[in-house]
């Protein structure tokens, strides 16, 4: 009668001690295997931002170089530039003097009546002055 009394007023059974253990051991597994389930999930995702932010920094430092070389290459080419302004050196193989005053010799007299010598390396003017062309001197004649 003690059973039927049970079912009447609703009372719940205390479990044994074995039971209680081993619910316990069954409630710490499934809470070690969420655990361990966690676990494996925050370092999956710990290396795969690793890996990411390992490899997204080599491709910054790589644009970073790129761009430095592209600005170094920019200012020498701007330097460059800037310095052949200032050449003076003449490209002989570029000159055409089959058409200039010195078509017929190493003299040659210009429109306004300045001769140029290349031979004596004199540079005459109009008004009978005569210049050194290497030193840019004037050549005085003491025979006269």
């Amino acid at each position: 009668m003690a059973a039927i009394q049970n079912k009447k007023f609703g009372w719940v059974r205390t479990a044994t001690a074995r039971e209680s253990v081993n619910a316990w051991r069954e409630k710490r597994k499934a809470m070690r295997e969420d655990f361990e389930g966690r676990q494996s999930a925050a370092r999956d995702a710990f290396a795969a931002a690793w890996s990411t932010q390992i490899s997204d920094s080599g491709n910054i430092y790589a644009q970073m170089a790129l761009k430095r070389t592209q600005e170094e290459i920019q200012a020498k080419l701007a330097r460059n530039q800037e310095l052949a302004k200032y050449d003076t050196s003449v490209d002989t193989s570029k000159a055409d003097t089959k058409d200039s005053i010195f078509a017929g010799g190493k003299t040659g007299e210009l429109a306004s009546g300045t001769k140029i010598d290349l031979n004596g390396g004199t540079l005459t003017l109009s008004d009978g002055t005569v210049i050194d062309i290497a030193t840019g001197a004037k050549k005085v004649n003491l025979t006269v």
